[in-house]
């Protein structure tokens, strides 16, 4: 449905370009749509705190964990695409510790090390708080 609708506004905004040819203008409308769609998945990118856990949605996959599974975040240096691939300083994002020690970066979550450090913490203190409760 999303997708439908996606078509239908690239397929709008497009044909308001009477220069366009055929291939060009289908072009146009799936950079368009593409466009559209990491815009309203950017939206939804981060993590997600829930009474039964922790939902940790990226641009590519999203993962969900009981808070038995959780055992602690930190903030780590973001490395990846923005940095093209090195480790930066000036970027930082959270990285979830699971109760088997496997650590996982939620790269959704990259922006600037004191706000991230923030974040981290406070989720943190929550994973604590709801282990402390666990029988």
């Amino acid at each position: 449905m999303a997708t439908a609708s996606l078509i239908v506004v690239a397929v709008s905004v497009v044909g308001n370009f009477p220069s366009l040819d055929g291939v060009n203008a289908s072009l146009a409308c799936v950079f368009l749509a593409v466009a559209v769609a990491a815009f309203i998945r950017s939206i939804f990118i981060g993590v997600k705190v829930g009474e039964a856990g922790v939902r940790l949605v990226s641009w590519f996959q999203t993962r969900t964990f009981r808070w038995s599974e959780l055992r602690r975040s930190d903030a780590v240096p973001y490395y990846g695409l923005w940095s093209k691939g090195a480790e930066t300083r000036l970027i930082s994002m959270i990285q979830v510790t699971l109760a088997n020690n496997v650590a996982l970066k939620v790269y959704g979550t990259m922006g600037a090390p004191r706000a991230t450090i923030r974040r981290a913490k406070i989720l943190n203190d929550m994973i604590a708080e709801r282990i402390e409760q666990l029988p």
